[in-house]
């Protein structure tokens, strides 16, 4: 089963609705931790230790995080950046199709944007 963690600022709204729309899915926010204010590569270092990946709208500084991670070698479970600009139902909708046939170990080594291009 597919375990994601969304970052500080991600959506409520659109967590809510796509937990309401997929109950099966393992979601943790940020907040649930008590990790607000770390650093995107300690909370990369975290999802990556817990094999969750990571749900963000920060488009710029995350991804490239990742790309980092990648170029040394370091686990990346993978992530999905959606536009902080997509209207939530829209949101909601991308994450429930792009989740919905795949399996935790495809999402690997993978960064992924919303709406799907």
């Amino acid at each position: 089963m597919i375990r994601f963690l969304a970052d500080e600022n991600f959506s409520v709204p659109i967590l809510a609705g796509l937990s309401r729309r997929r109950p099966d899915l393992d979601i943790i926010h940020i907040h649930e931790l008590g990790m607000d204010g770390t650093t995107d590569p300690d909370i990369l270092i975290w999802a990556a230790a817990e094999n969750r990946v990571v749900i963000t709208h920060d488009a710029k500084t995350m991804p490239e995080y990742a790309h980092q991670r990648l170029r040394d070698g370091l686990p990346m479970p993978g992530m999905v950046v959606v536009r902080h600009t997509m209207p939530i139902g829209q949101a909601i909708e991308g994450l429930a199709l792009l989740t919905g046939g795949s399996f935790d170990d495809e999402w690997a080594n993978q960064v992924r944007r919303l709406p799907l291009r």
